[in-house]
């Protein structure tokens, strides 16, 4: 590993191979590989005990009265929409994962942008209540990155206004908000099990509820909108996890203390050794919070550390660091939100429209925290940011005269 001169300035990459941004924690083969063969020779592959024994871990590692399995995060947020039978519009994050605004589109309603915390890069509370009009009937907020939302206060206004509340959680199994765990806020909270994500099944989602009726109805929602009775209600979709993914997704949680525990260290070596870099600031968590990190992410400022986040996205992509971008562009800015119409009065009263999750979405940039990830490479990842910045004018003075490197597309997160 050389980090005594950047290779976009004619220096060896430092990482080769490279280190990828994402990477999932690896089963324990060893144990699981007889669950995997047992699930295969009994011929139920879905609807079967590896499902129901992953659903009752996942509710008493939660705090959750239930937790429903399906095949995806996103399936399990349009089964949730669809069995709250929400009309209208829906307050969301003007900074969040396009899909979440896309799954809102799909069941009929329009999603209402709020701008967001300028710390946590969670929705802000004030800003949302702003954004409540009369046609709304539901909070969907987003524990950003890993970083809980406020959602006692979301509660709180979800209460008051008589809306629903719900939380897309994907990023924040086993954050804690105060004594109480992610999972157990709102009427519903929704997970993903994607490689990213610090509990994986390679895909799959839930739902946790404390409502049983709404935990039958989205059971029902995974299987068509078919009930165990076998009625049908008339809102669902195939989407039911597999025994198999069941499995491998049961094996993750055990080791999800431990995975939380990894990712804290990575993080805090990040956070020591850029700490006083000019121009970097990192995403905060709320008072009485605690994060687990499914990102590590970090706002470039250009003025301040003299280029700007995709600048330094590729100087550190020479050198075999892969990095993200997410969410960018900002909700608003997105081709998908010519669909709806976005008011610019959910404001924070500066006279631009969401100017935090704008100025958020255009200066982010994710660091690598994956599997293979200790302290000691994100000291070393850490370095090459310092250098960056050190020799910002030559970089600057470089990115007008030579074209940048490609990037490849970024990931789903």
């Amino acid at each position: 590993m050389s980090l005594e001169r950047l290779a976009i300035l004619g220096g060896p990459p430092a990482f080769d191979p490279p280190v990828p941004l994402y990477e999932a924690p690896r089963p324990d083969a060893e144990s699981l590989l007889p669950r995997i063969a047992s699930a295969l020779s009994s011929g139920v592959l879905t609807k079967g005990p590896a499902v129901s024994a992953f659903e009752a871990s996942l509710a008493e590692a939660t705090g959750a009265a239930h937790a429903v399995a399906t095949s995806s995060g996103l399936s399990a947020l349009t089964i949730v929409l669809q069995a709250l039978r929400l009309e209208g519009e829906v307050v969301v994050p003007a900074y969040l994962f396009p899909p979440v605004a896309q799954a809102l589109l799909s069941v009929g309603l329009t999603p209402r942008p709020a701008d967001i915390d300028r710390d946590s890069w969670n929705l802000d509370p004030a800003v949302a209540e702003a954004a409540i009009g009369p046609r709304t009937s539901a909070i969907l907020a987003v524990h950003t990155s890993g970083f809980p939302a406020p959602a006692p206060a979301l509660e709180s206004l979800a209460a008051r206004r008589r809306v629903s509340l719900v939380f897309d959680a994907a990023h924040a199994l086993g954050a804690r908000i105060g004594e109480r765990c992610v999972g157990t806020f709102g009427v519903a909270e929704v997970f993903s099990f994607t490689p990213s994500k610090l509990v994986s099944s390679g895909e799959g989602g839930a739902v946790t509820t404390a409502d049983g009726r709404l935990a039958a109805e989205i059971e029902a929602g995974r299987n068509y909108g078919r009930s165990r009775g076998g009625d049908w209600t008339g809102r669902g979709l195939s989407a039911r996890l597999p025994e198999v993914s069941a499995l491998v997704a049961r094996d993750a949680l055990g080791r999800l203390d431990e995975e939380i525990a990894r990712r804290a260290r990575v993080a805090k070596a990040y956070q020591d050794a850029l700490a006083g870099v000019p121009g970097i600031r990192f995403q905060l968590a709320l008072r009485g919070t605690s994060p687990v990190f499914r990102d590590v992410s970090i706002c470039v400022d250009p003025a301040e550390f003299g280029v700007g986040r995709d600048a330094l996205r590729a100087v550190l992509a020479t050198d075999g660091v892969e990095t993200g971008a997410y969410f960018f562009p900002a909700l608003p800015d997105l081709p998908l939100a010519r669909r709806f119409n976005v008011r610019d009065n959910a404001t924070t009263g500066s006279g631009a429209a969401f100017p935090i999750a704008r100025a958020v979405a255009a200066h982010v940039m994710n660091l690598p925290i994956g599997a293979g990830v200790e302290a000691e490479t994100a000291r070393a990842i850490a370095s090459l940011i310092t250098t960056a910045q050190s020799e910002s004018a030559r970089l600057a003075a470089r990115f007008r005269t030579v074209s940048a490197p490609r990037l490849p597309a970024p990931g789903a997160p």
